[in-house]
């Protein structure tokens, strides 16, 4: 297990046993604090009761190193681990609610003979778990569990279609029947026989509340204000720190705060140069001027990877590492980032993943904003607009996007804030998928998930904070989260996201819904406020993918790929899919009858992710 995994700390690794080996830890170590032999795992707290294992960081760790100072410890070095193992020894499951980081964290307690599991409020940091009859087994990949004895490899349907209606399987759903992912912000302890025995939840994302009555000017200092404590936190390291900079505003405002918190140290940024590419009919424009003209705002070096088309075809390389068949290139991208940065020696860098998913910058947040106009058309109008919106056509951005909008009419309110997630309505999925499959789903779809739990959020929510809810609590988490963490570790770089610091979430959760959109612009406050550092063109420039032209490249650089497969024996072995079914989406898709790309390449990454897993 610890080999599999080997790849998140390539700078050191530790294994420690229970007499009788009813109890085994394993760590890999990539060493960002305390670089000595002192910040070793797995680590024991002073008094040799509790032994850890973790994985992330914990921004707050020297305020709450004067805790463990206070009841005595006398710590032996500087690491946030050495301060989390005493903290925890003293206070117990308390503790977790007074973190202020990302990590996944397990504890042996020899006192009373238990094991606790715990994951961060958003799941920055991943952890899969199964129970087997072997007793309890977790990492912080499926890779490590997959092969295991004991562990139920068998498909999971219901995961494997979420890949292809979301780009993702929302937690607590994975790939395989026996593995599940940890659910965030929440803690378990279990017995030695691995038994539960309690579980509790330590975090809980904001939503909803009293909003705050600043008008735009103080909103946005008290916004840019937070932004920079957030980033001053995460820039702790005793090893070189550097930035993400795509040139679109988010990873523009980390790196113009990091500037002011540092304006002598060297801050190497990194983007992507797509070479010979267009993402028009994909709908973004080429980021990279912006992120040049971001760079010398702030005085940063800017260093360019360049990415080809053929990089796209090494699916193969990106479902391996992601542990999971997630159909988007975008996490290529992260992954020739990374690589890069680690070539240069830099080990840590900010992203600015999550401003979308607090402030309102999808497209989606601002469809939403005209929900309310079908609650009160009649349901036969509704239902006439949803068919007519199935015809148009999606050659262009702006039709697809209109035809997203309207074809949702016909549903309920929460199943509309669903729908805006999946790439694929159900009535064109079903044709992909074998009379075998249909039966094993049981009726379920990947929509519903959301739908129950955006019922769930509460009562006196907004659309728009239900569909933030639904941001937080999976997109942002299963998806780009995900391969955020898998694709950055895979070449031993800690990615942080100061978006998504709890102190500057709280204060996101006040903003009124009439500041995040405001006359069809989403995310206008924080635009606003960016205007004091950055010019007006660019605060308020359109907004830009972190992807690429994949629309293009399914039929033409994955053609060929796409084609093998769907002739080859393995989609009969397999099982999932419909010859047939699929061949007539990938004509659809062709005659532009449908926007299918994101589903076509997941049909890819299952079938790799099955070869391979």
């Amino acid at each position: 297990m610890r080999k599999a995994v080997a790849h998140r700390g390539p700078d050191a690794h530790g294994v420690w046993q229970s007499e009788g080996m009813h109890v085994g830890l394993a760590h890999t170590r990539l060493a960002i604090r305390d670089l000595s032999p002192r910040g070793s795992q797995p680590m024991w707290d002073a008094g040799g009761q509790c032994v850890i294992v973790f994985n992330g960081e914990i921004y707050n760790y020297e305020e709450l190193a004067e805790r463990v100072r206070r009841a005595g410890v006398v710590l032996r070095g500087s690491s946030d681990t050495e301060v989390l193992i005493n903290l925890y020894a003293l206070h117990g499951r308390s503790v977790f609610a007074w973190l202020n980081g990302i990590f996944s964290i397990a504890i042996w307690d020899t006192r009373d003979r238990s094991l606790v599991l715990a994951r961060d409020g958003l799941g920055v940091k991943p952890l899969y778990w199964s129970r087997t009859q072997f007793g309890l087994v977790f990492a912080s990949e499926l890779k490590a569990l997959s092969r295991l004895p004991g562990v139920d490899r068998s498909l999971d349907h219901r995961g494997m279609i979420s890949y292809i209606s979301l780009c993702y399987a929302p937690g607590p759903l994975t790939p395989m029947q026996g593995i599940r992912k940890w659910t965030p912000g929440t803690m378990m302890r279990f017995s030695e026989t691995a038994d539960a025995l309690e579980e509790w939840t330590f975090y809980r994302k904001p939503i909803g509340g009293p909003k705050s009555a600043l008008e735009t000017r103080e909103l946005g200092l008290c916004l840019l204000g937070k932004l920079d404590d957030a980033v001053s936190r995460q820039m702790v390291a005793d090893v070189p720190v550097g930035c993400f900079l795509s040139g679109g505003l988010d990873s523009t405002a980390i790196v113009s705060a990091a500037r002011r918190l540092h304006p002598e140290e060297p801050l190497p940024c990194y983007t992507i140069r797509c070479a010979g590419t267009d993402g028009s009919s994909d709908g973004f424009v080429e980021d990279l001027p912006y992120a040049r003209e971001a760079a010398a705002m702030f005085g940063c070096e800017l260093r360019e990877v360049e990415i080809k088309e053929d990089d796209l075809c090494r699916i193969d390389e990106m479902v391996w590492m992601l542990d999971e068949p997630q159909p988007d290139p975008a996490a290529l991208n992260a992954l020739f980032i990374c690589r890069q940065a680690r070539a240069h020696g830099i080990k840590v860098l900010l992203s600015g993943a999550g401003g979308d998913d607090i402030f309102s910058g999808y497209r989606r947040h601002t469809a939403i904003q005209s929900d309310y106009v079908w609650d009160w058309l009649p349901r036969f109008m509704r239902q006439s607009i949803a068919r007519g919106a199935s015809h148009l056509p999606v050659g262009t951005p702006l039709y697809r996007r209109l035809r997203k909008l309207l074809g949702v009419a016909a549903l309920n309110r929460n199943e509309r804030l669903a729908s805006y997630f999946l790439w694929l309505a159900d009535s064109d999925l079903g044709g992909l998928l074998s009379d075998d499959t249909v039966r094993a789903l049981g009726g379920f779809a990947a929509a519903d998930t959301l739908a129950q739990t955006a019922d769930g959020a509460g009562e006196g929510l907004s659309p728009l904070e239900r569909m933030l809810f639904l941001e937080q609590s999976y997109f942002l988490t299963d998806h780009n989260l995900n391969y955020t963490d898998k694709m950055s570790m895979a070449v031993g770089v800690e990615v942080r996201v100061p978006f998504l610091d709890p102190e500057l979430m709280d204060f996101a959760r006040t903003i009124p819904d009439r500041f995040k959109v405001k006359g069809g612009v989403p995310k206008w406050i924080f635009k606003e406020a960016m205007c004091s550092r950055v010019p007006r063109s660019f605060a308020f420039r359109k907004k830009s993918g972190f992807g690429a032209p994949l629309r293009r490249w399914i039929h033409g650089a994955l053609a060929e790929r796409f084609e093998e497969y769907i002739n080859s024996q393995r989609i009969l072995d397999q099982g999932l899919f419909d010859r047939t079914g699929l061949q007539e989406i990938l004509r659809r898709d062709q005659r532009r009858e449908v926007d299918a790309a994101y589903p076509l390449f997941a049909v890819l990454a299952i079938d790799s992710w099955i070869r391979q897993f």
